[in-house]
């Protein structure tokens, strides 16, 4: 997909065009969400092997990995155990950083 939503747009569009069954997403959330918007319109699965945005809820998207609310679950889980009560949680604001936020 290129690393950028328009090109993962535009090759969903091609792919879809050119009747393939199923496509194989982003490493990125941000990526893989518009990717898989456009391939929900034909019903075509998209798998994604990393984008781990809790956001993504596409019903044509499945994933190989456990989205980022389950891992921010764990996160604050550990610092409870550590005893800790202040934690600075520094994140990229996108699908994917929101989810720690």
């Amino acid at each position: 997909s290129m690393a950028t939503p328009s090109v993962a747009v535009s090759h969903a569009v091609e792919w879809q065009e050119e009747g393939r069954h199923a496509i194989v997403g982003s490493y990125r959330s941000a990526v893989t969400s518009p990717m898989a918007l456009v391939a929900g319109i034909d019903e075509t699965p998209v798998i994604s092997w990393g984008s781990t945005a809790s956001t993504l809820k596409e019903s044509t998207l499945s994933r190989t990995v456990v989205h980022d609310g389950v891992l921010a679950a764990k996160a604050v889980r550990v610092f409870s155990e550590m005893g800790w009560t202040r934690v600075a949680i520094l994140y990229v604001n996108d699908a994917w950083g929101r989810a720690f936020a």
